[in-house]
């Protein structure tokens, strides 16, 4: 259960953690707050009740992740355009399905791989 946990706070907070090291000195903290006002509601609205379904349907392999990690920068990018103009969100659509796929395959390897709680729902090895 930490794994999937840990996980889940890897995959929201990765890019406003990049965020906050690229950008300068002065700006670092309103860039990472502002992709984190972003990227921690859409793990939470977004990715949470996604991974519910696929746990439930036994979905847990990596490419499961890596096209749902891309449709949920889809997501993300109609999100975005409901904010700003779609021409904006058309030149910033590679971004988003690169995180959201980023973010996916960091919560598979942390959170799913390898993880008996996930796939049998204990932490017990089976033979």
């Amino acid at each position: 259960m930490t794994r999937l946990i840990v996980g889940f706070v890897v995959a929201a907070l990765w890019l406003p953690a990049l965020a906050f090291a690229l950008s300068e000195s002065y700006w670092n903290v309103f860039w990472a707050s502002a992709v984190g006002a972003f990227t921690v509601p859409v793990t939470l609205l977004v990715a949470l009740p996604l991974f519910v379904i696929l746990r439930r349907r036994y979905r847990l392999r990596f490419w499961h992740y890596a096209i749902y990690g891309l449709s949920i920068g889809a997501v993300g990018a109609a999100a975005f355009s409901l904010t700003t103009n779609g021409l904006a969100a058309l030149n910033w659509l590679p971004v988003f399905l690169i995180a959201g796929l980023v973010s996916s395959m960091a919560f598979w390897v942390v959170g799913v791989w390898r993880n008996d709680y996930v796939v049998h729902g204990t932490t017990q090895p089976t033979a």
